[in-house]
């Protein structure tokens, strides 16, 4: 969707900035010590997993939420259009999230050449 908003109002001086997220240190993390399924779940067999994933503890490193807020701005500042990949991992995930034949970018830049912008 963001990609499409880009490319829609990219003639009318609008930038559209889609931010992937990589590992962020979160608050968030910190609200999930009485988690339960409930008792019915289909998921109930691996409760103790998505407890210790809610929770933060999956071994994956996260950065400060400071320092990502401050870069996420800085590019908002900037103007930049597109994806935005930062956090913990996010180039890792990005390799293989846009792995493919033609990569998105030259598909958009291309499609913004024909209409000049």
């Amino acid at each position: 969707m963001a990609d499409t908003l880009r490319l829609e109002l990219a003639p009318l001086g609008v930038t559209v900035m889609s931010i992937v997220t990589g590992g962020v240190k979160s608050q968030g993390q910190t609200y999930f010590n009485d988690l339960a399924l409930p008792s019915d779940s289909r998921y109930k067999e691996f409760e103790a997993t998505i407890v210790s994933r809610a929770q933060g503890n999956d071994g994956m490193p996260r950065m400060e939420a400071a320092l990502y807020a401050e870069a996420v701005v800085n590019e908002m500042e900037k103007g930049v259009s597109g994806k935005f990949w930062y956090g913990e991992f996010a180039e890792m995930v990005k390799g293989a999230m846009t792995n493919v034949a033609v990569p998105l970018e030259a598909m958009v830049s291309s499609t913004m050449m024909i209409f000049g912008v």
